[in-house]
């Protein structure tokens, strides 16, 4: 019954989240939902998927994040650089933010900055001139989610900062991860996330690795339309 009742309670709290969403904020997508019951844990609203789940602060120009908007964060993984992710906030872009899976035993991220479809685009649009990259380890519950939305609880594992050149081709970061240690604080976090919702079959929940990716400072030229970023991926 316990178990029901937390399922229902999320479903219940998605269901005002996508309404405040979709008519009262139009254009910044901003995920501040109503705090999770379990201090513990932050809360964490992803696109479902998967081989990538993924959902950003905001995006230009789409007033419907259930859709694909030309300047959405799927734009981030085609590795293509006609295409990119645009925020959509009144701040310039300064503490907009991306989140997506990290592959496990990744320990470079390749970044391209700024929107690089053409010389023009990448002038019109603000570029990254500082990034922090926020590493989760997240739980979610199989079954929590509505529409395209899934339910993680996330703990943040550490912080890395990272400057950005101005330029459109890609940059490696190194991410410097001990990839033992944080599989083990996912194994434990797994295990008391189980216990915690009383899982009676484990398989019921499982636990993965995210970045939060966030812009923290930024280059402007004419800065039309906020800030962009092409592409992002992770490699070992």
């Amino acid at each position: 019954m316990g178990r029901i009742l937390i399922n229902v309670c999320l479903k219940l709290k998605i269901k005002l989240f996508l309404v405040l969403t979709i008519f009262y904020f139009p254009r910044d997508l901003s995920l501040n939902i109503s705090p999770n019951t379990n201090p513990n844990y932050e809360e964490i609203l992803l696109f479902c998927s998967n081989t990538n789940p993924y959902i950003a602060s905001s995006e230009y120009g789409n007033e419907d994040i259930r859709g694909f908007g030309p300047y959405g964060p799927h734009n981030l993984f085609d590795k293509n650089p006609s295409t990119c992710w645009t925020e959509g906030s009144n701040n310039k872009g300064i503490n907009e933010y991306v989140f997506c899976g990290l592959p496990e035993n990744s320990q470079k991220l390749h970044f391209r900055n700024g929107n690089c479809k053409s010389q023009s685009e990448f002038r019109k649009s603000n570029r990254c001139r500082e990034i922090s990259v926020q590493i989760y380890i997240a739980a979610h519950i199989l079954g929590n989610e509505i529409e395209a939305f899934c339910v993680y609880e996330g703990i943040k594992y550490e912080t890395k900062i990272f400057a950005v050149k101005d330029t459109k081709d890609i940059q490696i970061f190194d991410l410097n991860i001990d990839w033992s240690k944080l599989i083990q604080n996912k194994n434990s976090l797994l295990s008391n996330y189980i216990k915690l919702y009383e899982l009676i079959d484990p398989s019921e929940a499982m636990a993965l690795f995210l970045v939060k990716i966030q812009i923290t400072d930024i280059y402007s030229d004419t800065g039309t339309i906020g800030t962009s970023i092409s592409d992002i991926w992770f490699s070992k």
